[in-house]
């Protein structure tokens, strides 16, 4: 609710024994505004904090972070809600910071469902990135066994991309994260990160990489 005016009383005059002009109220208002500003800005120290709007009410835009902050506040979030175990990071080709979720502990065998185990990871990453302005991929990757075909998922491509995109679809609708922020990509078996000819290695080249970009 907008806030009430104060009015002065009808055929009351301004009162000319007041020490200041009123312009230089106004100047005086406008010159601790600025600096109350520059003091906040010089606190957050360039690192994840917002700028409110005006009226006090949200973020005016987000800033794009440094990808060192962006995973210190990330690893923090993991360790307080319980899932440190369930996330690893990593570096990208070109130069992100990689997010990696166990597909194995994010969703069922051929199924692009997330399970409740993943939620706190999800939910991690979610409310640290919903605070930020850098670009996002989501990528879903597959080991080279084939699956069992489906109406829904015929093969590894269509599995690795649905289970991105149920990620994506994650932290856009609940975190509120801009869809002209996001990107998604299914990879199937063509960028492992271990070999496939052991259990151990088909398992780590099971994943959701979801890499936030340096801008």
């Amino acid at each position: 609710m907008a806030s009430p005016r104060r009015t002065r009383r009808r055929g009351a005059e301004p009162d000319s024994s007041a020490g200041a002009p009123g312009w230089s109220l106004t100047y005086g208002n406008l010159m601790v505004a600025l600096v109350a500003f520059f003091v906040l800005m010089l606190s957050s120290g360039g690192d994840l904090g917002t700028v409110p709007t005006a009226d006090g009410s949200g973020p005016a835009s987000l800033p794009v972070a440094s990808l060192s902050s962006v995973k210190r506040r990330i690893a923090a979030t993991l360790e307080a809600n319980g899932a440190t175990d369930l996330a690893q990071f990593e570096t990208s080709a070109d130069g992100g910071l990689v997010i990696r979720l166990d597909a194995g502990a994010a969703f069922g065998s051929g199924s692009a469902e997330i399970m409740q185990t993943a939620v706190p990871a999800l939910d991690a990453v979610g409310g640290v990135l919903s605070q930020v302005g850098n670009s996002i991929r989501v990528e879903g990757h597959t080991d080279d066994l084939p699956m069992r075909p489906t109406p829904q998922y015929p093969d590894n491509w269509a599995l690795s991309g649905a289970r991105a995109n149920v990620v994506l679809r994650y932290l856009h609708d609940y975190y509120q994260i801009a869809s002209g922020r996001l990107s998604v990509a299914g990879y199937a078996d063509s960028h492992p990160v271990a070999p496939n000819s052991t259990p151990q290695g088909r398992a780590k080249n099971r994943r959701v990489d979801i890499v936030v970009l340096p801008r």
